[in-house]
């Protein structure tokens, strides 16, 4: 008996030819390729802003 077909084989990890498609697959969006942005530390204010926020959310009340 042979055993049930797998449901990923390395057929379906293949990359598909483009031609076998129903229509071709549009470019990437421009913004796939921009760098991401960096942002730095936060300033002692923008921490403590955070830190009441995170705990009024914890103990329920309104921030």
């Amino acid at each position: 008996m042979n055993p049930a077909p797998s449901t990923t084989d390395d057929r379906s990890m293949q990359a598909v030819d483009e031609s076998v498609l129903a229509y071709p697959e549009p470019p990437a969006h421009p913004n796939w390729h921009q760098n991401a942005t960096t942002y730095g530390p936060l300033s002692p204010t923008q921490q403590k802003h955070n830190q009441q926020v995170l705990l009024a959310g914890l103990t329920g009340q309104a921030a």
